[in-house]
């Protein structure tokens, strides 16, 4: 069975809680040419829910992993369904204390759904995208690099705060396409339009996540490399 993840940005951090609020998932195109069909799916969100409820004893909504990897970051604390966005919401209570860190600074930007496709079809109304119905195992918080303007809000003490992701300076091709997404999210005046542009801000950022994956294995690699061999027993 093949295996999906799909990414949302964060919208909200509560310091004093160490909650985390945002959208899990939402029925928008993604750059692969794949869109979520919410009504497919939402019974497969509540079921995986719904069995870490109980065999939490009601303590979680539904395990938090970091990065898709082994790590127990935290939990689902709630998670919602909007039928008007078509749209699966969430708030994660952060209980590793690395990984708070990495919240709380602005690294990891968003949550990433792990889990794999039930089924797949051509979408009736655009033959360019292909739905599929979503079976998710696990929520992940990640470090889906951020466009430079976006934001999220930090509340401590009460006290709202504006702060920025943290990015790496990129480069010009891929700093054209950022402004050109921000550019369109900003021009866009429906909802439809707004989700369009959402879509295509969140497909900029998946290449600039695979930049960065790319360059990481890479260096990964010339350290490997340049490290002390042995060869017949001889260092």
């Amino acid at each position: 069975m093949q295996e999906f993840s799909v990414f949302a940005q964060l919208r909200k951090v509560d310091e004093d809680q160490r909650l985390v609020i945002g959208q899990l998932a939402a029925e928008v195109p993604d750059k692969s040419g794949e869109i979520m069909d919410y009504n497919s799916s939402k019974p497969f969100f509540r079921d995986w829910s719904s069995s870490i409820f109980k065999a939490t004893g009601g303590k979680s909504a539904g395990n938090v992993r970091s990065m898709h990897n082994k790590i127990a970051a935290g939990k689902l604390e709630k998670i919602e369904f909007d039928d008007a966005a078509r749209a699966i919401n969430g708030v994660a209570r952060i209980i590793d204390s690395e990984e708070w860190e990495k919240i709380r600074t602005g690294v990891y930007t968003g949550f990433s759904i792990g889990g794999s496709y039930v089924k797949r079809w051509q979408d009736p109304e655009n033959p360019d995208l292909v739905r599929y119905t979503a079976r998710p195992i696990e929520v992940s918080i990640v470090d889906c690099p951020a466009i430079p303007t976006a934001v999220f809000e930090v509340v401590k003490a009460g006290v709202a705060e504006v702060r920025k992701f943290k990015s790496a300076e990129l480069p010009p091709h891929r700093q054209f396409a950022v402004d050109q997404a921000m550019a369109k999210f900003d021009a866009a005046r429906t909802s439809y339009e707004k989700a369009l542009a959402k879509a295509e801000i969140n497909r900029v950022a998946d290449v600039l996540r695979e930049d960065i994956a790319s360059a990481n294995a890479l260096a990964e690699i010339r350290k490997a490399f340049a490290r002390p061999r042995k060869i017949g027993g001889f260092q």
